[in-house]
């Protein structure tokens, strides 16, 4: 007679999987937020194979940096905050960032800049490589926005998202950057599992509440990490602060400048972030892609080809009932 598994057997499983994926890359550091994913690799790797080093990259004025304080006391280990950083690292992150991704979307280069500020750190502290928590939000439904889903359609999703298809800029980041980064939680063993595990063990409502991620939750709670192991999901752009960054950077456009760009370049511009990449961008001596030739895929904001339902370059996504979504002051 066959056992049916729990979503704590689901979990265990996963942290072996994930603690294989990090010995088998010889990865010694990890990219800390004391988010779910984060403190999950750290606590499988602390468990089934070897101690990461943890690198976080969090402001004490963070709502991540009290997670941090809790992981780090509760597990009696060392975590090697990277701020606060100097202007001229933000900066010189900033122009990798556009030059690598080639994009102006501000979320996308407010995360690529945290990440790039955790590696040149890590970097320099002798990592071999160092891994991410990149994936388990994918994998095992952490994004909000998902709760609203049908079975039908989550089943849709995490068959995608299976089959490797989702795009992480740490990567790109980790090669600019002359670094090895590496994915425990969306390694090839990792996706194949992941669909072996009941929706049931992603997403459930508990207490009035519903919670993505919902085995790792689980996992964490029972290894005492339960005040992290409930927590709200917060972006990296939000918990590291690299948004608000971002945004103290964009007011030293002017309004003639964002003019002055906008008839040049004839790309729509809806925020002072955007008007500021994009200054940047064409410093850097890149050229923003044409304006797209197919109506269909033409992005309704800056006019270059949608990915499907979203635009690379400025970051503007049109949901099912064809509301655009774009980032904005």
């Amino acid at each position: 007679m066959v056992r049916c598994l729990s979503c704590l057997d689901f979990s265990r499983i996963l942290a072996r999987l994930v603690a294989k994926a990090l010995e088998r890359s010889l990865c010694d550091c990890l990219l800390f937020s004391g988010g779910i994913d984060t403190t999950f690799i750290l606590l499988s790797s602390r468990l089934f194979g070897k101690e990461l080093r943890p690198f976080s990259v969090t402001p004490l004025e963070s709502p991540d940096y009290r997670y941090i304080t809790y992981i780090s006391e509760m597990l009696n280990i060392k975590v090697n905050n990277l701020f606060p950083q100097s202007k001229k690292v933000i900066e010189s992150c900033l122009d990798i960032s556009i030059s690598k991704l080639k994009t102006i979307d501000p979320i996308e280069i407010a995360s690529a800049i945290s990440v790039c500020i955790g590696l040149l750190n890590a970097k320099f502290n002798g990592c071999n490589c160092i891994a991410t928590g990149d994936g388990g939000d994918e994998l095992f439904l952490g994004y909000n926005f998902l709760q609203s889903l049908s079975d039908n359609e989550l089943k849709v999703w995490q068959d995608e998202m299976a089959k490797g298809k989702a795009r992480f800029n740490s990567k790109d980041m980790g090669k600019a950057l002359g670094i090895r980064v590496e994915w425990p939680l969306y390694s090839d063993e990792v996706r194949e599992f992941s669909l072996e595990v009941p929706l049931t063990c992603k997403i459930k409502t508990l207490r009035d509440k519903t919670y993505g991620k919902y085995l790792m939750r689980r996992f964490l709670e029972l290894n005492m990490l339960e005040r992290v192991a409930w927590r709200e999901k917060i972006p990296i752009v939000s918990g590291s602060m690299s948004l608000k960054l971002l945004k103290e950077l964009s007011e030293r456009i002017s309004e003639k400048e964002i003019e002055k760009l906008t008839k040049l370049t004839t790309i729509g511009l809806p925020s002072k972030e955007h008007a500021y990449l994009l200054k940047r961008f064409l410093k850097a001596g890149l050229k923003p892609p044409e304006r797209c030739n197919d109506p269909k895929r033409r992005c309704p904001v800056c006019g270059s080809c949608m990915d499907g339902n979203h635009c690379r370059f400025c970051g503007t996504y049109i949901s099912k009932n064809g509301k655009i979504n774009v980032y904005s002051d």
